[in-house]
């Protein structure tokens, strides 16, 4: 099982160019080093999932008629467009009935990036 994230935790999407960040919503009375633990619930573009430093996924509306025209990515702002269903990553563990999100969990973009965790946001882990 992996860690459980927390608000802050850094995301990396194979489509973009640097770390995004999550952000827990569905929930705020559980917290890891005092911040809310992040649900299964928690998977909304723009709310939970931040945009990350650019888009190069040759999917993008933006990067695709470039692309087609010139054979060349051109990076575009990130707009994430996520299912709102993270992938794996659940556990036993519950925050207002819920299932938390572990450092296993993905997500995909319907651009075709895969968003997974690269830090969950909080060190310290109780066994």
């Amino acid at each position: 099982m992996g860690v459980l994230v927390a608000t802050g935790a850094a995301y990396l999407c194979s489509g973009g160019a640097g770390p995004g960040t999550l952000a827990a919503t569905s929930q705020q009375k559980v917290l890891l080093d005092g911040k809310p633990a992040m649900t299964i619930k928690d998977g909304a573009a723009f709310v939970n999932i931040m945009p990350c430093p650019s888009c190069v996924c040759p999917t993008h509306p933006a990067i695709a008629p470039v692309l087609s025209v010139t054979g060349v990515i051109v990076p575009q702002p990130c707009t994430p467009q996520v299912s709102g269903m993270w992938i794996e990553g659940q556990t036993k563990i519950l925050a207002g009935g819920v299932p938390c999100l572990t450092s296993e969990a993905q997500t995909v973009c319907a651009f075709g990036g895969v968003i997974s965790v690269a830090d969950p946001g909080q060190k310290k882990v109780l066994r």
